[in-house]
């Protein structure tokens, strides 16, 4: 060490300067020498084949040492050649250059440390060095650091006990560990929560809020939608929420909400359009209890097959109420929130699906919220329920609560007003046979808040002449019109 420090006062007095960096200790001496062989001989990485551990542990010794010292040997350039030297010692016991591979060092008493012995990349932990491998770019571990990087990702893989002791650990300490995003986004992809109907572990990012009530209405009765078990209590699901749980039904999310609506209505058979016959006009379904609400595994996939035709349709007509229940929690979250959630691409996606609840074959202006609605509709098949009269045998008439703002009813195509084609084809199906829902079985549904038949017939023809009469008909449809019995 004394001969080093003679050589660097030596040098020091013929070079002032190397490059911005003074040579000023023997750690400097050896990594500018280091650095002036390799740039004459064109050589990568140095080679140590004949130093032996002792002269290698000795050199790490004075670089750590004589780092706040020195001068070309701190610099990034020295540090650059410093980097190339074998000298650091890992947990197993070798040396290693700091070019070949990412490395850390842990402090012994953080969470979990143990769990790192078997990373090929721990460097030996040395207090005395922790300013010198802070500016190798050595990164030194806290308890999140491990957590993120070692743990999070193999939650899913670890025995009960360690996963258990792993997830108290985060939940003892969360109001400080979530400040972590490293550790909040491997913890998002991770696998480690329990979901409903399955024994596979999810991650928080592929399951629902179920205290979000839209969201616990879409996707009720969806196997792996929502955490079960422990982790619906609510110290959990704040932390859930920290780390990706949807929570949130943003354009995204409505998108396949609104998909997810339409699927079962359509296996309900309460999408329009409807089956032709009988169900072309389902009943009204009964509105939901809240005790139906809360049911979350039930649905109409559950049904017992032993179960009386009565008891079955009973179920479904339940099942439809919620379906149409959860769509009219969607329409209303799209008319509150249209601002934020209006955008080109959400208007075509949804504008096609049979998400909003509406009224099919009811006479009547739908009355608030989802009151006598019986099916589901997409926005570009509805009309506005200003024109029910014209229309309501043939077309899907919004309630006024789910009628789109002024700005958005052109991109979502919502029909500003019937077409003479609509308006007949509803005199048409007023007309038709009872078995086809018409006649006696349509005034059958004829509620006195609809008013008087007589008008609301005269209206629809008042309506169809305006449009321009029978000259505004193909002739088949002129044909249909005259042998139905609609007067």
């Amino acid at each position: 060490d004394a001969a080093g420090e003679a050589c660097a006062r030596v040098l020091d007095q013929s070079v002032e300067n190397v490059r911005g960096a003074s040579v000023r200790t023997a750690a400097d001496v050896i990594a500018f020498k280091a650095q002036q062989i390799r740039a004459c001989l064109g050589a990568g990485r140095p080679s140590f084949a004949l130093v032996d551990e002792e002269i290698r542990g000795a050199l790490f010794s004075l670089f750590a040492s004589q780092h706040v010292v020195s001068g070309f040997a701190a610099s990034e350039e020295g540090l650059e050649v410093i980097r190339s030297f074998p000298i650091f010692a890992t947990v197993a016991g070798d040396r290693t250059d700091l070019t070949s591979g990412e490395y850390v060092t842990c402090p012994p008493g953080v969470a979990f440390a143990e769990t790192l012995r078997s990373f090929g990349g721990l460097l030996e932990f040395k207090d005395d060095a922790r300013e010198f491998y802070k500016a190798l770019g050595v990164p030194e571990l806290a308890d999140a650091d491990v957590l993120a990087r070692f743990i999070a990702p193999s939650l899913e893989k670890l025995n009960v006990p360690g996963r258990t002791a792993a997830l108290t650990y985060l939940k003892r300490h969360w109001p400080r560990l979530k400040e972590s995003e490293p550790l909040c986004d491997a913890l998002r992809s991770a696998r480690f929560v329990e979901a409903n109907g399955t024994d596979a572990l999810m991650s928080p990012g592929n399951l629902y809020d179920p205290e979000v009530e839209l969201l616990h209405a879409v996707f009720r009765g969806q196997t792996g939608a929502f955490p079960a078990g422990a982790w619906l209590d609510s110290d959990w699901l704040d932390l859930l929420r920290d780390v990706g749980l949807r929570s949130t039904v943003d354009a995204t999310l409505f998108q396949l909400c609104a998909t997810r609506v339409a699927a079962r209505a359509i296996g309900l058979g309460i999408a329009y359009p409807t089956e032709a016959g009988t169900r072309r006009y389902p009943p009204v379904p009964p509105a939901p209890t809240s005790a139906d609400l809360a049911l979350s595994q039930t649905t109409a996939d559950t049904l017992d097959s032993d179960d009386s035709d009565d008891e079955t349709e009973a179920a479904l007509d339940k099942e439809a109420g919620l379906v149409i229940a959860a769509g009219a929690m969607l329409a209303t979250h799209l008319v509150d929130n249209i601002a934020h959630l209006y955008t080109a691409d959400v208007c075509e996606v949804v504008l096609g699906v049979p998400f909003v609840p509406a009224a099919l074959g009811v006479p009547g202006e739908p009355g608030p919220g989802c009151a006598n609605c019986n099916v589901l509709t997409s926005f570009s098949h509805a009309m506005l329920p200003e024109h029910w009269a014209s229309v309501f045998m043939h077309l899907p008439v919004l309630p006024p609560d789910f009628v789109p703002p002024q700005f958005a009813r052109s991109r979502l195509r919502v029909k500003s007003e019937p077409g003479a084609s609509a308006v007949a084809a509803h005199l048409v199906a007023l007309g038709s046979s009872p078995s086809l829902g018409g006649g006696v079985v349509a005034l059958a549904r004829w509620t006195p808040a609809a008013g008087d038949p007589c008008v609301a017939v005269a209206k629809s023809l008042a309506v169809l002449g305006d449009l321009g009469g029978v000259d505004a008909l193909e002739a088949r449809e002129i044909e249909a019109l005259s042998d139905a019995s609609f007067v």
